[in-house]
């Protein structure tokens, strides 16, 4: 009979980019929440909030790029792509508490659909922003 670890490691090692990408989400959402906090604390800007997001987002790309996806090139037009992922991400997520919202408390409906937003900028990311033949739409010079 096997072993939930013999189960477990086979699955994480299949999915060593899902992993690192959740891992590193979470160092991202960290930074994104203590930056806001010390941000605060500094200044009462209504600002504080996006440029502490901007922070998190641009910690989680730096972690992915260089240890998940290892990727060198065009990092700029990279950046923006994942920035753009991030955005449809929260808009997504937004849309759906608001309809989920009329049947349960938004919450509950905030934690439900964070794992199904996870393996949604995931899939994107995963395909477009780190893709060896990524493209950037506009200007492939960068």
């Amino acid at each position: 009979m096997k072993t939930l670890r013999s189960k477990i490691k086979p699955f994480l090692y299949s999915n060593k980019n899902f992993v690192l990408y959740t891992i590193f989400g979470a160092i991202s959402v960290s930074s994104d929440f203590i930056s806001y906090l010390i941000l605060l604390y500094l200044t009462h800007t209504p600002w504080v909030n996006l440029i502490s997001y901007l922070i998190g987002t641009a910690v989680s790309f730096t972690l992915n790029s260089k240890f998940n996806f290892k990727v060198k090139d065009k990092l700029l037009h990279r950046y923006g792509a994942f920035i753009g992922v991030a955005l449809s991400g929260s808009l997504l997520s937004t849309l759906a508490i608001v309809a989920l919202s009329r049947f349960t408390d938004p919450r509950i409906a905030k934690l439900l659909l964070m794992p199904f937003i996870l393996v949604y900028q995931y899939s994107l990311s995963k395909r477009f922003v780190y893709s060896k033949k990524f493209k950037f739409i506009w200007n492939n010079k960068l």
